[in-house]
């Protein structure tokens, strides 16, 4: 296994991490972000995760929190946690994090 010239991190190069590149490179290609003026927000929310080691499994956990633009008030919150199954690979991290978003969400 070797490195490659985009992984700034110098991280070991994997069929598994290829795979996923790929994967998101792929994904990136249907984003698509429309015009919005600082007016027309309306909401934002703000999202974390944590992670810990239970014994032989990591664990992680997901807190989100959203507030009304104007007047910063509380609107909603939700938190998750589980199991996580990807480890952490840098420029890959939606692989590890989006799970529990989603459960969150």
């Amino acid at each position: 296994m070797g490195t490659t010239d985009q992984n700034p991190h110098q991280e070991q190069v994997t069929p598994h991490t290829l795979e996923l590149e790929e994967l998101q490179r792929q994904m990136a290609k249907r984003l698509s972000f429309p015009a919005v003026g600082p007016g027309s927000i309306q909401l934002v929310a703000g999202a974390d995760t944590a992670y810990w080691k239970d014994g032989e499994v990591e664990r992680g956990a997901c807190c989100v929190v959203v507030i009304d633009a104007s007047t910063h008030e509380v609107v909603e919150t939700a938190s998750s946690h589980g199991l996580v199954t990807e480890e952490y690979m840098p420029g890959l991290l939606a692989f590890r994090e989006l799970p529990l978003f989603l459960e969150t969400f």
